[in-house]
Formats: structure tokens, sequence, C-alpha cells
């Protein structure tokens, strides 16, 4: 039944929970509802592992005042009509007259918040800290330390000391995550590590220092393709605001850095658009002009080849 629910709502006392209802009931005649914790973690084979659990199965007590409760709260999903009718022979209740005459059945109502809020809970423990790649020698190749999370783009914005100085800032989608605790072929392996706190407070220090002094040099805006080509360099800059904007500060001293940045970049953005608008930049010739490596989810410091 948890594949083809009669009634699917969020849960009324766990929210980071949904509540699947069956179209059949248990040896009391009580309708069968299951609790599922949406990215919850678990241990399987030895490792932890993110998934979906259910935690608990039972016949439901006054379902009937439940379900009216849930309606009033905004809680129901979805509703399949025809398992409903045949959780309703099962249990004697008459549980559709609960719905309104405009009540829309067979279709998803809304979103859940609760997988929304379990969604944001399990990545946001992500944040300040590190995604380690650790060579056969137990040396690390690589060192993405978390400092800020989209969920809206499910990827985390990681600063990356070692990097080149205008590559060191990026993002990493959450998909990144399957890897962990897992070797590519050359025997590396991708772990999760907490820094300590001293290290975490040195860590976004550094960072501060990045985005603080001469940004625009660090990110090499002044490449001559930038030059000969401003479309490119306002998506090298629309990209750079958008990974600011998702930078989590740790003091309204941070804060402040983030917003002076965002308004550095926002001024350099708009020089771009004026030369785009003007003709009186050089047309791109491609073998005059060697593109700069372009920053992708494969920095030099995300060393797993998976």
């Amino acid at each position: 039944f948890l594949n083809h629910p009669a009634i699917l709502l969020d849960s009324l006392t766990d929210d980071q929970s949904i509540v699947i209802v069956s179209d059949s009931v248990d040896d009391d005649g009580l309708p069968i509802i299951a609790a599922i914790r949406s990215y919850g973690e678990g241990q399987y084979q030895l490792s932890t592992v993110q998934s979906n659990y259910l935690t608990s199965t039972y016949g439901r007590n006054n379902f009937d005042k439940f379900l009216h409760h849930a309606l009033e709260l905004n809680k129901v999903l979805y509703v399949d009509k025809k398992r409903t009718q045949s959780l309703e022979r099962c249990s004697q209740l008459r549980l559709l007259k609960a719905y309104t005459t405009n009540f829309e059945f067979n279709k998803i109502i809304r979103l859940s918040d609760n997988v929304s809020q379990g969604k944001a809970a399990y990545y946001n423990n992500f944040l300040h800290k590190s995604l380690v790649v650790e060579a056969p020698s137990h040396t690390r190749k690589a060192d993405q330390f978390v400092v800020g999370v989209d969920l809206q783009q499910d990827r985390f914005v990681v600063f990356s000391q070692k990097n080149p100085v205008a590559y060191k800032l990026f993002s990493i989608p959450f998909d990144y995550l399957t890897h962990l605790n897992t070797y590519d072929g050359d025997g590396n392996r991708l772990r999760l590590v907490t820094p300590r706190p001293g290290s975490v407070a040195n860590r976004l220090d550094d960072l501060s220092k990045h985005l603080s002094y001469q940004l625009p040099s660090k990110l090499n805006l002044n490449h001559p393709y930038y030059q000969a080509y401003p479309l490119a360099l306002q998506e090298k800059l629309n990209e750079q605001l958008d990974l600011i904007a998702h930078i989590q500060p740790s003091d309204q001293a941070d804060k402040n850095l983030l917003g002076d940045c965002e308004q550095l970049l926002l001024r350099e953005l708009e020089k771009a658009k004026a030369e785009i608008s003007s003709d009186n930049h050089p047309t791109l010739d491609p073998s005059c002009y060697t593109k700069p490596p372009h920053q992708t989810t494969n920095a030099p410091d995300q060393g797993l080849d998976l």
C-alpha cells in the first residue's frame, strides 16, 4: 500500500514525516496507516545512509476524527477516491463526507511541508563540514568546506583553500553525497569530516579574506577573453552573485561583508551590461583569445573521478 495509498498527508505530530493511509484495515477493522520519516539516516552494511524510513505501521483508532482534523489543518496532500471508497467499505466509516464538494481527488493537492522541512534539516546539517577526498596514502587531495546550502538548486556552496584563487568558491550538487565512503579507480575515497571549532573559525576567516580584497581581480575578470566577450563576463558575475547569495553568514560582520561583495559584483555586472549594449567592444575571435578555465562542479580540488 506504500506505492498505492488511499490517502497521503503530512504528519500531525512529526514535522519531518508523512503519513500513508492504506485502503485496507487490520484485524480489528481499523484503517492501517504508516509513518515515513523523510531524509532520515540509518545503518546499512556498516555505513550510514540517507533514505526515507518507515518508522511505524498500525491500525488507527478514531480515524474519521483524525482525518477531519488533518483536513482542518490543511495537512492532506492526496486522496485516491476509489481506494478511499474501498476503505469506507472495509472500515464501516463514512470518510468521503469529510471532503468539500469542490475537493480535487486523484491529484496532488500541494507539496509536502514536512518533506521540505526534512530536506532542509538534513542538508543544513552539512554546513561547516568538509567533503574530503582522501588518497590511499591518507593525504587529502581535496578539502571542500561547506559554507552554504542551496535547497532550490540542490547544491552546496563550498570553499576550498587549496584551489587557485579564482576557483576557491564554487558549488557541488547534493548528488555528490552518493559517493561518500566509496572509492574510485585510483583508490581515492570521499569522506565527510567535521572540523574542530578552531579550524572552522580559521576557514571562515579565510573565506572573509577571499571576499574582502580585490575580488574582481581575484576572479580574473580582466582576462582578455572577458574583455572581448562581455556576455561571458556577465555570466561569470551572475554565477558568483548566485554563489554569494547562498553563503550562510556566521555573524553580522559576515552578513555585511556579503552585502558589500554583492554590491561590488553588481557594479561590475552593470559595466558588463553597458559594454554589451554598446558597439565599442571588439568582436570575439576564438582563434585570438583562449577561454579561461570555466568553474564547474569538476573543480580542480574535487578529486574523485566517479
